[in-house]
């Protein structure tokens, strides 16, 4: 049973890595079983968790406390947890497990593993340089503020309507090139031609692809097996001490937040 508990993990942490470049092993599982926070434990499973619920890495604790609150959570020994990430790791291995029973983890390889190999076009705002040229001694001060504010906005307005211009075509051309041609679509035709950037590009892509969904094919035939581990876990009843000032901290947040909502409803009804 040790074997098997030890390859499902393996299978798991190498799916996980794949998928979400965390950088987890099976023995961080196992650390966060007994609760130990004394190496990367407890900010792997954070990053873990951002990933999972698509917070940005540079999300806040309190941001993913929050997606967890939506979801209706109600570990109160969750809440509770460090916002500098020192501790918890047991709680946040009882999280993860909620995210996998909940279904995140295959919402995620799914949005991932259909997304298109390669990328598509993007546009970047550029940063515009006013163009300045007038004679200081033909106009007074006042008049020369206003003559530059009047061309700022003038060239803003350009500006504006020149990017949503583009904006428009290329969301266009994106959904050109994606379109089903037969049964390629336009990029994945780039890559069987001529251009070889496309075609290495393509089969990295592919070849990463096909390895997450074995990983996952075998987690799915080892499930049962991560369900046995993950009772045993929530068996061991950590004994951690609520730290009240944490629970307040997010509970005064979440309040806030449901006012400020509140507030918006209620001026939407009297405009």
């Amino acid at each position: 049973m040790k074997n098997l508990i030890r390859r499902t993990l393996e299978n798991l942490s190498k799916l996980l890595n794949l998928l979400l470049n965390v950088q987890i092993e099976p023995k961080h599982f196992r650390h966060a079983k007994f609760d130990q926070s004394d190496d990367e434990t407890v900010m792997i499973f954070w990053c873990l968790l951002k990933k999972l619920t698509k917070n940005t890495i540079n999300s806040s604790v309190d941001d993913v406390k929050r997606i967890f609150h939506s979801l209706k959570y109600k570990s109160l020994r969750f809440y509770c947890l460090p916002s500098d990430m020192t501790q918890g790791s047991y709680q946040l291995l009882l999280a993860f497990g909620y995210l996998i029973n909940n279904g995140f983890l295959y919402d995620y390889l799914k949005e991932n593993v259909y997304k298109e190999t390669l990328k598509p076009i993007s546009h970047t705002y550029k940063s515009h340089r006013l163009d300045l040229n007038w004679n200081k001694d033909e106009l007074t001060k006042k008049q020369t503020i206003e003559w530059i504010k009047g061309k700022i906005k003038i060239n803003e307005k350009i500006i504006e309507e020149t990017n949503i211009a583009i904006d428009k075509f290329v969301s266009q051309l994106n959904k050109d090139v994606t379109k089903p041609l037969g049964k390629l679509t336009l990029m994945q035709w780039l890559a069987f031609g001529k251009d070889k950037r496309y075609e290495r590009e393509f089969l990295c892509d592919i070849d990463k692809k096909i390895m997450i969904l074995e990983c996952y094919e075998k987690f799915i035939q080892m499930e049962r097996v991560f369900w046995d581990w993950m009772s045993s876990v929530h068996q061991m009843n950590s004994g951690d001490v609520l730290n009240y000032d944490e629970i307040l901290k997010f509970t005064e947040l979440i309040l806030k937040e449901q006012i400020k909502k509140e507030k918006m409803v209620l001026f939407k009804l009297t405009e």
